[in-house]
């Protein structure tokens, strides 16, 4: 029984710094220096590990760190990036500085962002001034004869009947043929 209790206590006294290290709360708002509007979705990593957070709707964010030597990785495209040592200070309030270069050489796609340098394929878009000046009805209207490749057909002629747009030609038999839209 003796050898039971002194192996518990060997335990629990090796196992206590484990249980008192706690992680410390930090929070904050990031805003963007150019008109001070909060930002929604700013990715807010700890250095070093996988853990992190994004902003809500309001530019906040709210995190434990493992330490008062961590450091935070914020991160926003079109922004440059900031790394922030946390220390004592439990409440921050970072301005980013937007990055224009960066927005010249990136493009966004379906699944990602890359660099327009390292596009491989077509990628066509249709400005919003282009389609403020034709009265159309719908978006179906607003690609047609805008976009190289694209094709906009009626499927039975009749006014609001359904219409089919297809990229570049038919690409597939058994599956849809219809394009991915992405709508700015």
């Amino acid at each position: 029984m003796k050898k039971i209790r002194t192996a518990l206590g060997i335990t629990m006294l090796l196992l206590s710094p484990v249980l008192m290290a706690q992680n410390i709360g930090v929070s904050g708002t990031i805003t963007s220096a150019t008109d001070g509007t909060t930002i929604p979705g700013v990715s807010i990593m700890i250095q070093g590990t996988t853990v992190g957070t994004v902003t809500n709707l309001d530019g906040f964010f709210s995190i434990s760190v493992p330490s008062e030597e961590a450091v935070l990785l914020i991160s926003y495209m079109g922004y440059l990036d900031q790394e922030v040592m946390v220390g004592t200070q439990r409440t921050f309030d970072v301005v980013l500085e937007e990055d224009i270069v960066q927005m010249d050489e990136v493009v966004v796609v379906g699944y990602g962002k890359i660099k327009k340098s390292d596009l491989t394929g077509a990628v066509s878009s249709v400005k919003a001034d282009d389609i403020k000046e034709m009265p159309v009805t719908g978006m179906d209207q607003a690609l047609q004869g805008r976009a190289a490749g694209v094709m906009v057909t009626n499927n039975t002629g009749a006014p609001g009947s359904g219409v089919s747009i297809r990229v570049r030609g038919v690409g597939s038999i058994a599956r849809s043929n219809e394009p991915l839209y992405v709508i700015d």
